[in-house]
């Protein structure tokens, strides 16, 4: 085991923190990382090699100089190449190929002004080096891993299989990237960081990229947060990629093995999930969104939806709450993510079908929270475990389900009527396609013009008002914010509060398009981003 001769290798650190086209919204956090990485790699003690061998190209949109850096380093590189992204993550053509976002690419169409993920990867397998790494930290980055000869339902294996290559991605092929608020970096680089700071306790001197990712992968774990993935060959491990810097510490007595396990429970300690975690479901890049009430959508990974309550416990569920709490006003001092144990609710239920014998419900569910919210909320959902909303405790809720499949579930505070000033609704569309692009045409271009197709050139029945703010939050999903008074996409919306949603749009989706709203005040700003953030999570790749 030895590091990389630092005269026969480069580096070539890729990151977009700002963008032209608005639907894809800035990422600061990306700067910030690129300059830490930068500075961590190229460290006179503890780094990899010589600051003149690390090329930087950061929010760079020309994509023939990117390439250019890309050859000339993969040329120059003998021992070891290593290129890093960070930025939005699109996909996009036939085979939902991924794209990498640069600084002016449109989300709508990333094939004529985004860098190929493939054309990237063939130059990193043209080089000479040793050893080939590549790490994205992007949405939808566990596309990297696909056989370009296969169907894309049988995208499974990597073309990765080089001697000494090494692929390490953010988040899985469908999932979308996570950025937690009050971090400065992301979530996979900021612990990526982290180990290169303080290294593996009870580890080797050296650590190698599979070192790395293992201990990564059982940190986020711990902390509830997508899980990266990784392919590559055996003989990319006879390079180490970093100094232990732990090992020094840990090294002077003969009680290491028996606190290594405790030590490395330490390292998650700030963000420690003390019951197990799935990943969350569903970065393009895992972006931090702010609408005008400064809602934060955080897509990208926290944890997946559950297996469909149908599927799942045993037993009769809490009923339908009555009672009316009012609005919480507190703000959480902590965004750190606990695994809550959360009472499940079942609603009221009518069936366009005919009656339904009500499915067996678990009575709850754990759900990854802030735990400044955990003793606040219900996940509530309708008698066939179709769909599942947070919302707060003790509040009333009903649900429908058309004979199309269409419906959903709407919770209010108890006591307000058939219509409630506060409200968390969400809804599916089905497989009805006509129903799908009339709620979706509004929202997304691609809908209009599969509108307009389908319905002999008529205009989206959807138009959104001029006052509704609407971004985009990762392909196939866009949030808004209709304000006070602005009746919009919101269900509801144009009464007293701010109404946040959530919107999807995949046009081979069997299930239609989902949306969610959350309409408080905004003294509520905070359930609203918790609610939003996990029915993206949860249903945003339906």
């Amino acid at each position: 085991m030895r590091l990389p001769d630092p005269e026969h290798s480069r580096i070539v650190l890729i990151g977009t923190s700002s963008y032209t086209d608005t639907r894809l919204p800035d990422l600061p956090a990306v700067g910030k990382g690129i300059e830490d990485l930068k500075a961590v790699l190229t460290d006179s003690v503890h780094g990899l090699i010589p600051e003149n061998h690390c090329d930087v190209l950061e929010d760079e949109g020309d994509i023939r100089l990117i390439g250019g850096q890309l050859r000339r380093a993969a040329a120059q590189a003998e021992d070891l190449l290593l290129v890093y992204f960070a930025g939005h993550g699109l996909t996009a053509g036939r085979r939902h190929e991924l794209y990498l976002a640069l600084r002016h690419t449109e989300w709508e169409a990333p094939e004529f002004n985004a860098l190929e993920y493939d054309k990237l990867r063939s130059a990193v397998l043209n080089s000479p080096a040793a050893t080939k790494v590549i790490i994205l930290d992007c949405c939808f980055s566990g596309r990297a891993f696909t056989d370009t000869m296969a169907d894309p339902a049988t995208e499974l294996i990597g073309q990765v299989d080089v001697d000494g290559s090494y692929v390490l991605v953010s988040a899985h092929r469908g999932q979308v990237a996570l950025i937690l608020p009050g971090e400065d970096h992301t979530a996979f680089t900021g612990r990526l960081l982290r180990l290169f700071h303080e290294g593996v306790p009870g580890g080797p001197q050296l650590l190698t990229i599979d070192d790395m990712y293992q201990k990564l992968r059982a940190q986020m774990r711990a902390e509830g947060l997508p899980l990266p993935h990784k392919r590559g060959t055996d003989n990319a491990n006879l390079l180490a990629l970093a100094r232990n810097r732990a090992f020094a510490a840990t090294a002077v007595t003969g009680a290491t093995a028996d606190r290594t396990a405790s030590n490395q429970e330490a390292l998650a300690a700030p963000r420690r999930v003390r019951s197990s975690r799935r990943l969350l479901r569903r970065l393009a890049f895992a972006t931090a969104v702010v609408s005008a009430a400064a809602i934060v959508i955080v897509t990208l990974e926290r944890t997946p939806h559950p297996e469909p309550a149908t599927n799942k416990g045993s037993g009769s569920s809490a009923s339908s709450s009555t009672g009316h709490t009012g609005h919480r006003t507190a703000t959480p001092s902590t965004t750190r993510l606990i695994t809550a144990s959360l009472p499940v609710i079942v609603c009221p239920t009518s069936l366009g079908a005919g009656d339904r014998p009500a499915v067996s419900l678990p009575r709850s569910r754990s759900v990854a929270v802030p735990q400044a919210l955990a003793a606040e909320l219900s996940v509530y959902t309708d008698n066939q475990g179709i769909m599942e909303l947070l919302a707060p405790k003790g509040w009333s809720c009903t649900a429908f389900y058309g004979a199309d499949g269409s419906g959903g579930v709407t919770v209010h505070p108890r006591g307000e009527g058939s219509s409630p000033a506060a409200a968390i609704s969400g809804s599916e569309s089905s497989a009805c396609s006509g129903c799908t692009l009339g709620v979706a045409c509004g929202l997304f271009p691609s809908a209009t013009k599969a509108w307009r197709s389908a319905f002999f050139g008529q205009p989206c029945p959807a138009r959104p008002p001029t006052a509704e703010t609407r971004v985009s939050v990762a392909a196939g999903i866009v949030a808004f914010e209709d304000p006070p008074g602005v009746k919009g996409d919101g269900q509801p919306s144009g009464g007293k509060y701010p109404a946040n949603g959530v919107m999807t749009y995949h046009p081979s989706a069997p299930d239609g398009s989902w949306q969610e709203t959350c309409t408080l005040p905004n003294s509520d700003k905070d359930v609203c981003t918790e609610v939003l953030n996990s029915f993206v999570s949860w249903y945003g790749q339906r």
